[in-house]
């Protein structure tokens, strides 16, 4: 009997000191969500918080190239404090701009009324839209609009930005409705990382439409073309571009300079 109960305690004494020799286990990390202050043998179970696929959006700022003769004649160019050209902004407006999801109908884009190649307007009188609808005023050109902010011939529009939204939606243009065209770009392989790179997370609206769009339309600045140069003392006229010019001057001939401004303007409008 005394052997019986000499090996039960020594059985417990044995176990007691197993026990106490060996170390909690747990979590021991204090990032994890699941960290257990007391567990002093790190187990494998620490849970983290998942990280977001995207990085914050931090667009990259593009200033725009301006020519030395607006540098030299013209106040700087008027930028809306909260549509900052950026490389982002304006690669997004540059898309948009060419692609005929904007439209009601999928059918047209902004490029097919304001054509490149004709100084971003259409020739001649537009007296019906590409929608097939009569329209009361011609396709304006968009070059140099960056130092402009009274928009259309009457000056209804204040702001490139309000502009753009009204031409956009206009039903005599591209008829452009957010319940039709805001899923499609949605749904598109490029668009959300696009405006999520512009304009942070779920930036995928109507203002923020205008906004691409604008950026993009600043960015289109002629101011190096041959009548430039001459302003700037590079090169000459000919005689009988130099004539013409004379009479754009002068009040008792052609009179223009009245309505289409003067060297001293060099944007000439």
């Amino acid at each position: 009997m005394f052997r019986i109960n000499l090996y039960i305690t020594l059985v417990v004494i044995v176990s007691l000191a197993l026990f106490s020799c060996s170390k909690r286990e747990g979590c021991t990390d204090s990032n994890a969500t699941n960290f257990d202050i007391s567990a002093e043998k790190d187990d494998g179970s620490c849970v983290y918080v998942p990280q977001s696929p995207n990085p914050p959006s931090q667009p990259t700022p593009a200033p725009l190239q301006i020519p030395q003769i607006f540098i030299q004649n013209i106040l700087p160019p008027i930028i809306p404090s909260n549509n900052p050209q950026t490389i982002e902004g304006i690669a997004l407006g540059r898309k948009l701009f060419y692609d005929s999801k904007l439209s009601f109908a999928n059918s047209v884009s902004c490029d097919a009324c304001h054509n490149q190649s004709l100084s971003f307007s259409t020739p001649g009188n537009a007296t019906v839209s590409v929608l097939g609808n009569p329209m009361v005023r011609n396709v304006m050109n968009l070059y140099n609009l960056a130092w402009v902010n009274d928009l259309a011939w009457d000056g209804q529009s204040v702001g490139l930005e309000t502009k753009v939204m009204g031409s956009w939606k206009n039903p005599f243009g591209m008829d452009g409705k957010d319940a039709t065209v805001l899923p499609r770009l949605q749904n598109d392989a490029n668009y959300p990382a696009m405006f999520y790179a512009a304009f942070g997370p779920n930036s995928i609206d109507s203002l923020n439409v205008a906004k691409a769009l604008s950026q993009f339309i600043r960015t289109l600045i002629t101011g190096n073309s041959k009548f430039d140069q001459f302003l700037l003392g590079q090169t000459a006229l000919t005689p009988s571009e130099l004539s013409g010019f004379n009479i754009f001057m002068d009040e008792n001939r052609g009179d223009c300079f009245h309505c289409h401004g003067n060297a001293a303007n060099p944007l000439w409008t």
